[in-house]
């Protein structure tokens, strides 16, 4: 085994820290060489979830939109319902029979004293007529 002084503890001292130099600068040139490639897929991934980030907004924006769209037919529909719910109450009052006559009455009709029928003549079928040809 051999003996070291300290002038060979200093040289070998000095050995390791060159190999491990050495060792750093083969690490950063190879990040170096590989630092190209990894901010473009950084990049890449925050460029992704950008994307995605705007792409979920805009289904959220369109699923608001038509929520909102519903909201108003909905609100369109009830009113025309109540609407409609309303002439039904004042068709039904004016159908009364006594509000019918005095409807009639305030227009200025009058009970009819003469009927004239105004029709065709009806002819019957008989067998002696050819009928049954």
């Amino acid at each position: 085994m051999p003996q070291l002084t300290q002038r060979g503890a200093v040289e070998s001292r000095q050995q390791t820290t060159k190999d491990v130099k050495r060792k750093v600068r083969r690490s950063r040139s190879r990040r170096v060489s590989l630092g190209g490639s990894r901010p473009a897929l950084r990049y890449g991934l925050i460029g992704l979830c950008v994307i995605t980030l705007l792409g979920w907004m805009n289904v959220y924006a369109q699923v608001t939109v038509a929520g909102n769209t519903r909201c108003q037919l909905r609100r369109a529909y009830e009113q025309e319902k109540l609407k409609n719910q309303k002439l039904r109450i004042k068709l039904d009052v004016l159908r009364r029979p006594q509000n019918v006559v005095a409807q009639a009455r305030t227009s200025g009709m009058v009970y009819a004293t003469q009927y004239e029928y105004i029709g065709r003549q009806q002819k019957v079928a008989s067998a002696e007529n050819g009928a049954g040809d």
